[in-house]
């Protein structure tokens, strides 16, 4: 109790702790605070071993003080996932990753936000950059309103200008079609430059190539929970921003878009207070990075748990492109000395090469149903690539026609043509295991997966249900671009049952018919019971009137009747007197 009323004592050194960024310290790798913090501690539990007197003021009874601070901070968490605070290590290790991101190879992230001039020089790196590229062709080295262009569009889409005078060597080398087209776009994950008529078209056709749905809404807390244990999967860093914004905010798709090859991101729209005190903020908007805890070997005992890394304006600067684009270079570079990305190496490094094209003449299947009697549809022997959409089978599905057209013309692009593909489709309505398995529920329908049999390794489109985004992840799949990584379980793709009965699952979901009604009979049936329960108080109110008129006649003789009496008395009196 006494180390609890100090660790109450000391709530405010903990609080910096878990607020302050990192840095280095007489240029060692550590952090002034937490070792302050620490020394705090320390200094605790010695002075309690003394005032107590246990007897030997031994290095063993003041370590189990210690240990015992260390553990009581340890068990901070929130109501739905573990959450242990390891703030001196990763102030340590994310120092050295402030070398590791210096040396980076990334693309210059400052220069995104100017008009490029194109040269020999870079223009391979124009077109192997993440963003699609608008390419103005003119004589000239810029273009009206170039500069703010770039900087509207800044990590969207790169701006460039190329002279056609003094680059017509470069334009001939590369095979450019510079012959009356003066605008060309580079679309995101292509490699080839397409003309368009002017600017406003050229725009559209560039950014409309960027995927979709690279950001995750998380809703509540146990979203976070389940985000954590995607990414996690996925052998990729954890990324939420709470914010108070309704949607989600551009710098965040503009982040995911750049980095989401090692990062997962996720938006949480206007939390509670609750729920930030719980993360040990205090107001949104605030980033937090959950670095995932394991051990040495990599085993997380069947549980992970997660320490959050909170982005440092004071460190970083504001919340912009480019510091958000420093602060996650900085952590893929540190945990990936750390062994973080060690799972993907298991997969096979092999794993992500696109498989050697049959001869002309192979045939694949067209489009099927994964069902029970297709078992050996994605086997552990075949070659090549499964690519499985996961759908809404029910009758409930108006879209079900038109999402199987897409999985059809992406199969019929002429990109694909003479690569082992095999597309298939799963029924998720009848089958929801098979996408439990990989973390896709009912809500988040359609889904397209891409697993390799050979190496039981496995992607996710994670961007729009359409035939150009699902045809460049799976290209991105083939090339490398786009991350596998081992299957969930070592049981492979899972099994369809034979025990699945779709016809009457598909049934039970159907709204139940209810007869066409009438209204005519049921005016009839209304009027009827309205009769009935006029004749019924009528009948009523009569037996009450006869019932009193009953009463009263009885009343009536029996008032004749007293009064016949009481005459007759009189008379009687009135002879007696006579007589005498």
């Amino acid at each position: 109790e006494e180390v609890r009323k100090r660790d109450s004592d000391h709530s405010s050194h903990r609080q910096v702790v878990w607020h302050t960024g990192w840095g280095l310290v007489g240029g060692r790798t550590w952090h002034s605070t937490c070792r302050e913090a620490a020394q705090i501690r320390t200094s605790a539990c010695r002075s309690l071993v003394q005032q107590e007197n246990y007897g030997r003021r031994s290095s063993e009874e003041e370590g189990k003080c210690i240990l015992y601070t260390k553990q009581h901070r340890a068990r901070t968490s929130t109501r739905t996932f573990t959450m242990r605070v390891t703030t001196c290590l990763l102030a340590a290790a994310a120092a050295v990753a402030v070398a590791a991101a210096a040396k980076s190879t990334g693309p210059k992230i400052g220069d995104l936000k100017k008009l490029a001039v194109v040269t020999a020089d870079n223009y391979d790196e124009l077109m192997t950059t993440k963003c699609p590229v608008i390419f103005h062709l003119d004589t000239a080295d810029t273009f009206e309103d170039a500069d703010d262009l770039a900087k509207e569009l800044e990590g969207f889409v790169r701006i460039a200008a190329l002279n056609t005078e003094s680059q017509a060597e470069l334009i001939k080398d590369k095979s450019i079609d510079a012959a009356g087209n003066a605008w060309l776009v580079k679309g995101y994950g292509e490699d080839e430059l397409k003309s368009h008529a002017d600017l406003a078209a050229a725009r559209k056709a560039a950014e409309g190539s960027n995927p979709s749905g690279l950001v995750t809404p998380v809703l509540d807390q146990q979203g976070i929970q389940t985000f954590l244990t995607k990414a996690y999967q996925n052998v990729k860093i954890s990324v939420i921003l709470f914010h108070n914004k309704d949607e989600i905010p551009g710098l965040l798709n503009k982040i995911a878009l750049w980095m989401g090859d090692d990062f997962e991101f996720g938006s949480f729209s206007n939390p509670s207070e609750e729920l930030l005190k719980g993360l040990g903020q205090t107001e949104a908007p605030v980033i937090l990075a959950f670095i995932p805890q394991e051990n040495k070997d990599g085993a997380t005992d069947g549980r992970v748990q997660f320490a959050p890394a909170k982005y440092d304006k004071g460190r970083f600067g504001a919340l912009k492109f480019k510091n958000l684009y420093k602060f996650t270079v900085m952590l893929r570079g540190e945990l990936g000395q750390m062994g973080f990305f060690k799972r993907r190496e298991e997969a096979g490094a092999d794993a992500t090469k696109e498989p050697p094209k049959p001869k002309a003449d192979t045939k694949t299947a067209p489009l099927f149903e994964y069902t029970a009697d297709t078992v050996d549809a994605c086997a552990a022997d075949k070659l090549g690539l499964c690519i499985f959409g996961i759908l809404d089978g029910s009758p409930m599905n108006d879209a079900k026609e038109a999402q199987l057209k897409v999985l059809q013309d992406v199969q019929n692009q002429p990109s694909n043509k003479g690569r082992i593909l095999h597309f298939m489709w799963v029924d998720s309505t009848c089958h929801p295991s098979f996408g439990d398995h990989f973390g896709v529920s009912l809500d988040t329908l359609p889904a397209v997966l891409a697993i390799s049999p050979k190496k039981q390794a496995w992607a996710q489109h994670f961007g729009a249900f359409e035939v150009g985004k699902v045809g460049g992840f799976i290209g991105g799949v083939l090339t490398g671009r786009n991350r596998i990584v081992k299957l969930p379980a070592e049981s492979g793709v899972p099994v369809i049952s034979s025990d699945d009965n779709c016809t009457a699952t598909h049934e039970a979901m159907m709204p139940i018919e209810e007869d066409e009604l009438d209204m005519g009979d049921i005016l009839e049936e209304i009027q009827a019971e309205a009769a009935e329960k006029e004749e019924k108080e009528s009948a009523m109110a009569d037996a009450e009137n006869d019932l009193v008129d009953a009463e009263m006649d009885a009343k009536r003789k029996r008032a004749e009747a007293e009064a016949a009496r009481m005459s007759k008395a009189s008379n009687k009196g009135l002879k007696k007197k006579k007589k005498k």
